[in-house]
């Protein structure tokens, strides 16, 4: 009976072995593997290239699967963006002006409660 520390025997040693399949499925490529390389090969262009129809082939998709749910998606999707550009133009011009100065103004700050700093000294 061989045990797990017997020596593996060769390719050539094995005559069940005819159609080239290993002893262990799970540790064989995939189907999918022979795009690997392509995939990693892949330029910046070229992705760019596809997405406009990726993305076209993804909303047709989920339009065809529940309009309903699509339309409410695409349109709090944009209300999200519109918002956060907003957020960042208030941030923006709060921080334009709080450095037109040259030197931020912490004097109104208010100051820190000193008894934290020295509980930890």
């Amino acid at each position: 009976m061989p045990t797990v520390t017997s020596q593996r025997r060769s390719d050539e040693d094995d005559p069940g072995d005819d159609a080239g399949t290993s002893a262990l499925p799970e540790l064989e490529d995939g189907d999918w593997m022979h795009h690997a390389t392509e995939f990693a090969h892949t330029s910046f262009w070229a992705v760019a290239r596809r997405l406009p129809r990726l993305v076209r082939e993804a909303v047709a998709l989920a339009w065809a699967t529940s309009r309903w749910d699509t339309a409410v998606s695409l349109g709090l999707n944009v209300a999200a963006g519109v918002m956060t550009t907003f957020g960042l133009l208030a941030t923006t011009s709060v921080l334009r002006q709080l450095f037109a100065t040259g030197r931020p103004r912490t004097g109104s700050a208010p100051p820190c409660p000193r008894w934290r700093w020295q509980r930890w000294r």
